[in-house]
């Protein structure tokens, strides 16, 4: 199973900014391991994390998968 939380930590993400757009990244997550399930010939290649105002209150995610 695709782990967000741990993939975006590793990207330099760390839990505190992650704490706040849980709801967000959890439902992605979710997303992503329905689709990987339906499709057992991909794999997420990249994820960008891009804030969309100077408050940081609304996040966009881009994910990028890859079918092998």
């Amino acid at each position: 199973m695709f782990n967000i939380f741990q993939y975006l930590q590793m990207k330099g993400i760390d839990g505190e900014q992650q704490k706040d757009y849980f709801k967000e990244l959890d439902e992605a997550n979710d997303r992503i391991n329905e689709f990987l399930l339906q499709n057992p010939n991909s794999k997420v290649k990249d994820i960008k994390i891009k804030f969309l105002d100077d408050s940081a209150e609304k996040v966009m995610l881009d994910i990028h998968i890859e079918k092998q």
